[in-house]
């Protein structure tokens, strides 16, 4: 893939991806146009055809995600949340993994997990191991990544707000509402979030610099594919914004190196 600077010419560049980059919040601005990171490509599932600049290098980051959740020796199924943790952790260059991190929720009581033997005998191995977010937040903070929870209604936590955390270097992990984001009503619940993923990019129009998607890892369905699953930015609507109680952890400080960015210290 050619650089992004030749492939686009010098008036494209200050009069459309320019805008891309206008401050909208407080998470560290871009300096410059970057070079790396963001690559346009037409082979995005979904988007087969239409050329999408895809910003944050979430293809390059699938083999350090874990994209199958319950592979630990706790038999915790439910641990989407700490799997999302893990990804974090690992896009920020502090090894981890699923049974690391489960170990340690346990350990420190940062998940649900039945500890009773009428638990360990009758309970149900897919509600062990889930988070909350304030749970979520201290497993990263013990692993030295500061982070805020946003609620989604929040200019941070915002769809528009995911997108440039992601374009800035920060790691993001966000509740969703399972059915929506799977289209399966068995997962809805009461429309609440009751899943965690990981986003790792995001897709927008080379020609108007409009936000149309994101990249995410999902753990949820144990798909290779959703290591990298591509949703438009109505799905994301749809499954973060509109589901109740969604919030989107963000750390404080970039932990991608791919974007040129200031404003603070990459953890």
């Amino acid at each position: 893939m050619e650089e992004f600077a030749e492939v686009f010419d010098a008036a494209f560049i200050d009069e459309g991806i320019r805008n891309i980059y206008e401050p909208t919040d407080d998470f560290a601005q871009l300096t410059e146009i970057p070079t790396t990171g963001i690559e346009l490509r037409n082979d995005i599932e979904g988007f087969i055809g239409q050329d999408l600049l895809v910003i944050g290098s979430p293809f390059e980051k699938i083999d350090q995600l874990d994209w199958s959740q319950g592979d630990n020796s706790y038999n915790a199924l439910g641990c989407c949340g700490l799997a999302s943790c893990a990804n974090l952790l690992n896009i920020a260059d502090i090894p981890c993994d699923e049974e690391s991190i489960v170990g340690y929720a346990i350990e420190n009581d940062l998940c649900n997990y039945g500890d009773s033997w009428f638990d360990r005998l009758f309970g149900d191995p897919a509600s062990d191991g889930r988070t909350d977010d304030l749970q979520i937040e201290q497993i990263l903070e013990d692993h030295g990544l500061s982070v805020t929870a946003y609620p989604s209604h929040s200019p941070e936590g915002s769809v528009d707000g995911l997108a440039n955390a992601v374009e800035s270097g920060h790691g993001v992990t966000i509740g969703v509402n399972a059915g929506m984001l799977w289209d399966d009503p068995n997962c809805y619940d009461m429309g609440q979030a009751n899943h965690q993923i990981t986003v790792t990019g995001t897709l927008r129009n080379p020609e108007t610099g409009e936000l149309v998607g994101f990249c995410i890892c999902d753990s949820g369905r144990g798909l290779e594919s959703d290591a990298c699953r591509s949703i438009t930015r109505e799905e994301m609507e749809a499954c973060y914004g509109n589901a109740a109680y969604s919030t989107a952890i963000i750390t404080d400080y970039p932990i991608s190196n791919t974007l040129t960015t200031k404003g603070g210290t990459p953890a």
